[in-house]
């Protein structure tokens, strides 16, 4: 079993004035081997080592500017959270959020994407092993990804739909970028980025605030998107794959320079190629109708008429849950004192439990035929107060 619970992160948290709480999430309620059953990273150290040698262009020069912090979210380019479930396949959820992030900033409208055809019908194979980002995000350019109704997540198996040559998404590439200046130039200016660190035990029971290694043993490595930053408060915003219950309500903010996040991280490369039964239908109405030689303009101006009458209800209801979920779930310093001063009255009540069994265990010392001659005894001392 797992040497730490929610109760011993929380009390490591409170005696090192720690920004974070702990408490009861979905992944404490799981056994040892279902936990590191969703860290799918062989290795974060080898992860970035396999990396070096792709493309990387220019770092951000010295003196380079960017804003103090930057969420997308704020933007509505973060599609929902989703859940991997107890499968190794972290690192395609983690590539699957930032493609769709990306289609969004490229297009203004939703796709959901498969992460089951990425992970378990590609070069991959049909299991729930881990796997390297640099090898996910080189079968999203050669071999493309389908969408989710083609294909529906269901761990370990290959699905598919028949036509789905002709639903397949596909990218131009992937960098690697190592400054973490770097990363907050491209997450302000082009998209969210994909990165790797490794996970404590104590990062099951992460519930809000700044995340920051305080106990609990190494666990092993995981991949998620990194959708933001914040500068004042040092730290990045992540989107992860262990759905709604474990978290801020799926995502995460986790300080820099902790646990190897900001080592290394990976980019999708735009243009993206989107296939025309993906596009929302005033965009393939348009294409019907005009002509060949017309087409490029006829395209923008589709894009125009969507974004006038957002009448792409896929999009908007996608967009308005993530909204929901950025406006509940942002990391706020008033509801990480709000949960502190909980987990203070829940700490008492049990203080009060244990005292009342202590007291009640007490009382059971007393055998039964002296409680009445105890009883007598005290009367007749007050009695005999009374007198005098």
């Amino acid at each position: 079993m797992a040497t730490v619970g929610h109760r011993d992160v929380q009390l490591a948290v409170n005696q090192a004035g720690a920004r974070w709480m702990a408490g009861r999430t979905t992944m404490s309620a799981l056994t040892d081997q279902e936990r590191r059953s969703r860290l799918g990273v062989p290795d974060r150290q080898e992860a970035l080592a396999r990396s070096r040698s792709l493309p990387s262009g220019a770092e951000a020069a010295p003196g380079a500017s960017w804003p103090q912090g930057f969420d997308w979210r704020d933007q509505n380019k973060v599609t929902a959270i989703r859940d991997q479930g107890n499968c190794g396949s972290c690192v395609s959820f983690a590539s699957i959020a930032a493609l769709e992030s990306k289609i969004l900033i490229q297009e203004n409208f939703a796709v959901d994407l498969s992460e089951g055809d990425l992970h378990f019908c590609s070069s991959h194979g049909a299991n729930c092993d881990g796997w390297w980002p640099d090898q996910a995000l080189e079968q999203l350019q050669s071999r493309g990804v389908c969408d989710e109704a083609c294909a529906p997540y269901n761990p370990g198996v290959c699905s598919g739909c028949a036509d789905r040559n002709n639903r397949v998404v596909r990218t131009s590439g992937q960098h690697h970028w190592s400054s973490p200046d770097t990363f907050r130039v491209h997450l302000s200016s082009v998209g969210p980025l994909t990165a790797c660190f490794d996970v404590y035990e104590d990062f099951y029971h992460y519930t809000c605030g700044v995340y920051g290694h305080l106990t609990g043993g190494k666990e092993g490595s995981h991949c998620v998107c990194v959708v933001g930053y914040d500068d004042v408060g040092k730290y990045w915003i992540c989107k992860n794959s262990w759905g709604t219950g474990w978290g801020s309500g799926g995502y995460f903010y986790i300080a820099y320079g902790q646990c190897g996040i900001d080592d290394g991280m990976w980019e999708i490369d735009t243009p993206i190629s989107i296939p025309w039964s993906l596009r929302p239908k005033d965009q393939k109405d348009g294409k019907d109708s005009k002509d060949s030689k017309d087409k490029d303009k006829d395209i923008k101006d589709s894009k125009d008429r969507k974004d006038n009458k957002e009448d792409d209800k896929l999009s908007a209801g996608r967009e308005k849950l993530v909204a929901k979920e950025k406006d509940q779930d942002r990391f706020d310093p008033v509801r990480l004192q709000l949960a502190q001063l909980a987990q203070r009255v829940e700490e008492l009540a049990q203080g009060f439990d244990e005292l009342s069994a202590e007291v009640a265990e007490g009382r059971a010392f007393i055998k039964a035929e002296e409680r009445p001659a105890v009883g007598e005894s005290l009367l007749a001392d007050d009695e005999a107060d009374g007198e005098s």
